[in-house]
Parts: structure tokens; C-alpha cells; sequence
């Protein structure tokens, strides 16, 4: 049931951001730019998750899933997912880019 729920948000948020897009002008800006921002957060996060392992001489697989809690890296990862999914969306429709 959960997956069902998920899923159908995530559809109805690319939806949403797919017609936003469209629109054009300053919103498609702040989308795109809120998609570079949340790109840089997931890199930054896993950056550092990875240095700090490597760092600390711990090379072990539950210390690298670690990232996986970071709720900076769950909110980028959301956002960026959702909007990887407005942009195939509205290009395979052809409104896209």
C-alpha cells in the first residue's frame, strides 16, 4: 500500500512541476535552480559521508549507508527524483525542451 501511495505522489509532484515548466519565466528558473541546489546537496552530503569514512580508516558498508539517514540527502534525493521525473515526462509528451 505504501508503495502505491509513493508512487502516486511522486506522480502527481512531476506533474505538477512538468506544467509549471511549462509555464516558462521565473518559475521554471526557480525549478531548475532548486534542482541545481538539491543536486549540490546530495553531492555535498555524500562528499563528506565518504571522506569521513576514508578518513577515519573505517571502510565498513554500514558506515557508507549512513548517508542514507542524512535528511539533507533524503530531501535532495526526493526533490531531484521528482524532478528527474516532470523532465522525461514533459519531453517524451513533447512539451518539453
Amino acid at each position: 500500500m505504501m508503495y502505491i501511495i509513493t508512487g502516486t505522489a511522486a506522480l502527481l509532484g512531476a506533474a505538477v512541476l512538468a506544467a509549471a515548466r511549462i509555464r516558462g519565466g521565473t518559475l521554471r528558473r526557480l525549478i531548475d535552480g532548486a534542482a541545481a541546489l538539491a543536486l549540490l546537496v546530495v553531492f555535498a552530503a555524500a562528499a563528506v559521508s565518504i571522506y569521513r569514512t576514508v578518513a577515519g580508516d573505517t571502510v565498513f558498508l554500514t558506515q557508507i549507508h549512513e548517508l542514507l539517514l542524512n535528511p539533507a540527502f533524503m530531501a535532495g534525493g526526493a526533490y531531484l527524483a521528482v524532478y528527474a521525473l516532470s523532465l522525461l515526462g514533459a519531453i517524451t509528451l513533447g512539451l518539453g525542451d
